[in-house]
């Protein structure tokens, strides 16, 4: 079984909405590589996950990232990647985000573990690069989705990527994603699912926390 999270943001919830994503990592089993960009400031960052993560069970915690400038891993951080029973990419420079993990090698690794289902946690940025990584086709994402009113924003999005659907996360919002096709909405605030028909038709709906619904992303729904 697959398993997705995608978080809108660090919220004041992130404790409650991320307790599924240990569970589905192990438990207290559960070996989580925190994949970051490197920021200044980083440690600050990784202890509120590692606090939050073990504080759920998880038995061991560890912060993946390249040193200085580069953008680069190296090997035995690729190695440490590929026994994670967790994987979790956190917020920040989206595109920073793009250069490190989305090259051949890393993607591969995180590619091969979620489709031996290993469990894939994204907060804003790393919701994003769930697409990158083809996990979500035929979609375009949208973090922080009301609070920083990212309509139309998701609209051109859509609309560059030619992307059938789009998701607009609010930053208190967990999308617990099974097999790619089973959703259930967590966490508070709405979930804003779109259809784009074709460029000028547009559709919505509204999810609120504790909604499930089934959904085709490989259909064409384009006249």
């Amino acid at each position: 079984m697959r398993k997705l999270y995608l978080f809108g943001d660090f919220a004041e919830n992130f404790r409650i909405v991320s307790r599924s994503f240990v569970l589905s990592s192990g438990a207290e089993s559960a070996r989580i590589a925190v994949l970051m960009h490197g920021e200044k400031g980083w440690q600050e960052y990784f202890s509120q996950y590692e606090e939050i993560f073990k504080y759920h069970g998880a038995q061991e915690v560890f912060p993946i990232f390249p040193e200085n400038d580069s953008t680069e891993l190296k090997e035995d951080q690729i190695k440490d990647i590929a026994g994670a029973s967790g994987i979790f990419m956190c917020g920040g420079n989206t595109f920073r985000y793009i250069k490190i993990y989305t090259n051949e090698k890393c993607s591969q690794i995180i590619k091969e573990k979620y489709y031996s289902e290993i469990p894939y946690g994204g907060l804003s940025a790393g919701a994003i690069l769930a697409t990158r990584f083809g996990f979500l086709k035929n979609c375009s994402v949208k973090p922080h989705f009301t609070e920083k009113k990212r309509f139309g924003e998701l609209i051109r999005k859509m609309n560059s990527s030619n992307s059938s659907f789009g998701f607009g996360i609010d930053g208190s919002i967990c999308l617990e994603i099974t097999n790619e096709k089973e959703f259930e909405v967590k966490g508070k605030g709405n979930f804003f699912l779109f259809k784009q028909y074709n460029k000028r038709h547009f559709e919505f709906d509204i999810y609120k926390p504790d909604m499930k619904f089934i959904l085709n992303l490989s259909k064409n729904i384009k006249s």
